[in-house]
């Protein structure tokens, strides 16, 4: 049996769809981090559901700890805004991590370039011999032995231009401490060739305003987690 593990604050906007993909899964952790929207009253509707609330600790150790909360080992680790289509395990090995595609949605349509094409993700996992990296941001599974699975992640990555920057600046301050200092010049090349990577050499270009919508963002990840971490510093040694 597998346990389907969720995050969520704040996700009424794509949660029922999510929890409804979910509607054949023995048991759904809802782990939610104080929202003040529908969120809960949502997922409450759905009978597998099991609601846990708590702290958010990095999105690592948050997923590890809601993991802890499954009455199965085999936990299937899905975000708020991910809808589960066409779910079929093969036969499970404990020491096997199994990747799912992804297919990220920008306002209802599926982007095919700029790094977001060829989008595998590993999120089914045995808890008893895998866990998440207890990082702050862009966790993965911890897996020496893996392999992709039949089953797709409808993801709505961007339905709002405002949550993306929003999103993007918020992910660059969690970042911050795992980079090491550049100066804001450095770290303006390392954005641009960011940006220059995702939007002409992963064919950004061909998305349209999508591509460089989504490239800006990556400068502005890339820029922002550098200019943090400089002046987290500066902060310090004024102190």
């Amino acid at each position: 049996m597998i346990s389907a593990v969720i995050l969520t604050k704040n996700s009424q906007q794509h949660i029922e769809e999510c929890l409804k993909s979910l509607k054949d899964f023995d048991e759904v952790i809802v782990y939610d981090n104080g929202s003040t929207d529908l969120t809960l009253s949502i997922a409450g509707k759905f009978k597998n559901v099991k609601i846990v609330e708590g702290e958010f600790l990095g999105f690592g150790k948050s997923r590890n700890e809601a993991a802890k909360y499954a009455k199965n080992d085999w936990i299937l680790a899905i975000d708020s805004d991910e809808v589960l289509t066409d779910f079929n395990p093969p036969p499970l090995n404990e020491d096997t991590v199994y990747a799912i595609k992804r297919e990220n949605l920008f306002y209802g349509k599926v982007v095919r370039y700029a790094g977001w094409g060829d989008d595998w993700i590993k999120r089914l996992y045995n808890r008893k011999f895998h866990s998440f990296k207890e990082v702050e941001v862009h966790e993965s599974i911890e897996a020496k032995k893996w392999q992709k699975m039949e089953a797709v992640l409808r993801h709505y990555a961007i339905d709002d231009v405002t949550q993306f920057l929003l999103k993007s600046a918020k992910y660059a301050k969690m970042e911050r401490k795992d980079q090491k200092k550049l100066n804001p010049f450095a770290a303006f090349l390392r954005a641009s060739f960011a940006f220059f990577k995702s939007y002409v050499i992963k064919l950004g270009f061909l998305e349209g305003y999508r591509g460089l919508v989504i490239g800006v963002g990556n400068f502005n990840g890339v820029f922002f987690k550098y200019v943090y971490r400089y002046f987290d510093d500066l902060s310090h040694k004024s102190g």
